[in-house]
């Protein structure tokens, strides 16, 4: 954790803190993540700069833990079960910012949202940071989202949202031969049912990587 990543942590915990509280009807407290959050964030970086290595760990585990409290709350926000809940606006956000944070513990809910065609245009777009922000999200994380993606596609029946996955996968990996291979050992696991799947997936591999995007 370095200077230049506080900011983002400070933004991350006060939209995850104030939607919490929106979706609550209750006001952001200090401990959801007001001022609170942002004095331990300072004392965390503060106790990075010590001479003691002991305070110096400490001031690392105080920042990883705060990490862990807001990217379970943003996982909140996103998570298709809580639609309901939180407004398509903030759930967007949350999903941008759990792209930013490289957050592989988000790959399961960021997946199971962008099966359901949730949260905007669901191809790889750059003109706002909070377009397609699912994918984005999952791109972001990078490998650690392909396990992730590779069981949706095999247990997952609509074919449009198995091509949706399968983009994912295309992106993280920009190399034909690895994906094919990452296919295909998928395959050796998998139950008839699922192979069929990941066989569509290999044939959008291809076309994918022929330039035939749509086909």
């Amino acid at each position: 954790m370095s200077w230049r990543i506080a900011p983002l942590l400070i933004v991350g915990l006060s939209v995850a803190s104030v939607v919490l509280a929106q979706a609550q009807n209750q006001p952001a407290s200090q401990e959801a993540g007001g001022p609170m959050f942002v004095d331990r964030i300072s004392e965390g970086l503060g106790r990075m700069q010590s001479p003691d290595a002991d305070t110096r760990e400490a001031g690392v585990r105080s920042l990883e833990n705060l990490r862990k409290d807001v990217v379970g709350s943003l996982i909140k926000i996103v998570d298709p079960e809580n639609i309901k809940e939180f407004s398509e606006e903030s759930r967007i956000r949350a999903a941008y910012l759990l792209g930013e944070y490289r957050a592989p513990e988000a790959a399961p809910v960021l997946s199971k949202a962008l099966v359901k065609g949730e949260l905007g245009p669901t191809s790889h777009f750059d003109i706002s940071p909070y377009d397609s922000p699912i994918l984005t999200a999952l791109v972001k994380i990078g490998p650690p989202s392909v396990p992730v993606i590779i069981d949706v596609i095999k247990t997952t029946e609509e074919q449009d949202a198995r091509l949706r996955c399968a983009q994912v996968v295309f992106l993280v990996i920009p190399d034909r031969q690895l994906v094919l291979s990452t296919f295909e050992r998928a395959k050796k696991e998998a139950t008839a049912e699922q192979a069929s799947r990941l066989q569509d997936a290999i044939k959008w591999a291809n076309e994918h990587f022929n330039g035939n995007h749509d086909k």
